[in-house]
């Protein structure tokens, strides 16, 4: 749980937890490893083809070839997150709101301190938060992670009602403190995403959740794209344009791609090094869209690909889940990743896969049968 919750921020080596984790299977699960790497043979070679195709058409290899690394290393986290929801499930939960209720209060600690070396103000507030986290979008991924779990262990948790108030508070604190850091993905996909565990969470209440979860969504829309929202949250509004260029970006993407290079795109981790679809007066470093960057980065053969990859996944999911609270922990981050990921994230690094297969890996563990315990 730390692991992800903290993996973005800069001065803390989370990355390596999963490596570790890993290590510690192949010392002491080496058998259950090589029956899981063998059961998902099939999706292991198939990215590893589209891993191999962003490196051989690529324009920078070497730069292929780190981005190809990176993912891996976030990919990777599967196994181990796979064997402690399947197998040590109990163990897992026991952690679950501890770890929450800890990273938050870090994470809170940082705000006030940006707040107070910022004067006060939420330019400077902004300004500290990008010195200490290279954005304050990621910290806002954080927070607003925390929220997401808490909203899953609230909506599908079996602790009683201190448990579902205790979620609640952590996800108002986390809307509330997303909202302030001016992160407009991080905070309305938080919305979506605690709206979709109502949704699930709720049958008999559908309809209203549905019309209301819309109505409050499209008066935020009108709020951000009229501007208003922005004269009191800078970072809501930029220059004239609330998508901040990003429809610029998109589209120069699109042609660059449809025109140049459409079978098998320019390489892995190569927009930021290439002068290429780059509209706006400052370059930027990604593309702010995981499905852009994947047709930037491999073309439709390669996108088309990961989509069959995504399909075989999916596949498996066809199973009751014995654990409701982490099955839905790993849906909800998984639409909240996406969600980010249609108007930021980077999808060739360790951060955005190692979410994804976080979140896939709690839900297959999710659905396995606790184990035994002899004696």
């Amino acid at each position: 749980w730390l692991s992800l919750l903290l993996w973005t921020v800069p001065w803390v080596p989370t990355s390596s937890i999963p490596a570790a984790l890993v290590i510690g299977l192949l010392v002491f699960e080496r058998q259950w490893l090589r029956e899981q790497i063998a059961s998902y043979r099939a999706e292991a070679v198939l990215l590893f083809l589209v891993l191999v195709l962003g490196i051989a058409f690529s324009q920078l290899p070497s730069k292929s070839l780190k981005g190809s690394y990176d993912f891996l290393r976030g990919a990777v986290f599967f196994f181990p997150v796979l064997y402690l929801a399947g197998q040590e499930r109990e163990r897992l939960k026991k952690g679950f709101w501890p770890t929450l209720c800890g990273g938050l209060v870090v994470l809170l600690v940082v705000a006030a301190w940006a707040w107070s070396e910022g004067n006060g103000s939420l330019r400077g507030f902004q300004r500290q938060l990008i010195l200490s986290f290279r954005h304050y979008n990621v910290f806002a991924t954080c927070v607003a992670t925390v929220g997401v779990f808490a909203a899953a262990g609230a909506l599908f948790g079996r602790s009683g009602k201190f448990s579902s108030w205790l979620g609640c508070l952590l996800l108002c604190i986390s809307a509330i403190l997303t909202f302030i850091t001016g992160s407009r993905g991080s905070f309305v996909a938080l919305l979506i995403v605690a709206g979709l565990g109502c949704y699930l969470r709720f049958r008999n209440l559908r309809k209203w959740l549905l019309a209301g979860g819309s109505a409050l969504i499209a008066v935020l829309g009108v709020l951000v794209a009229s501007g208003w929202l922005g004269e009191h949250v800078s970072a809501w509004h930029r220059r004239g344009d609330f998508t901040a260029g990003r429809l610029k970006l998109f589209g120069a993407i699109w042609d660059a791609v449809a025109t140049q290079s459409p079978a098998t795109g320019f390489g892995i981790n190569t927009y930021k090094y290439l002068d290429i679809a780059q509209p706006l007066k400052k370059s930027v470093v990604l593309p702010h869209n995981v499905l852009l960057e994947s047709l930037f980065s491999l073309g439709l053969i390669g996108t088309f690909a990961l989509m069959v990859l995504a399909v075989l996944l999916i596949r498996r999911l066809r199973t009751e889940p014995v654990d409701p609270m982490l099955y839905h922990v790993g849906l909800m981050l998984i639409v909240f990743y996406l969600l980010r990921g249609m108007l930021d994230m980077k999808l060739f690094s360790q951060y955005f896969p190692a979410a994804l297969a976080f979140g896939y890996a709690m839900m297959t563990g999710a659905m396995i049968p606790a184990r035994r315990r002899d004696g």
